[in-house]
């Protein structure tokens, strides 16, 4: 992936993208490499480092919620995916129609 176009998926400039990707450099996260279809280019790519790192963080964690889905039965596992459905639904069609300098009304 190009600087650019990180900056371009987490709508930040693109000089904070690459204070990011020098920061993740640094740290031993990422590396900077030829584009591999624009020699003429520079990607970013993550290091074995930064993998290792996000799975030994999130391992224990995966099979928590690994577990938490499979103490469910079927049917109940069918409710909660029709509920994240019907979420996932309403902010992909609402996504940026709402006016931050609007309030919500609360509900009792």
């Amino acid at each position: 992936m190009r600087q650019k176009d990180l900056a371009s998926i987490l709508s930040i400039t693109t000089a904070s993208a690459s204070t990011l990707v020098d920061r993740l450099v640094r740290d031993g996260y990422a590396v900077r490499v030829a584009h591999p279809d624009d020699r003429r280019s520079v990607a970013v790519q993550t290091t074995a480092h930064s993998d290792k790192e996000v799975r030994d963080t999130l391992g224990a964690m995966h099979a928590k919620m690994l577990a938490a889905v499979e103490s469910y039965p079927p049917e109940g596992l069918a409710v909660i995916a029709d509920f994240l459905g019907a979420l996932t639904e309403i902010i992909r069609t609402d996504h940026g129609s709402h006016d931050p300098g609007t309030e919500h009304p609360t509900t009792s």
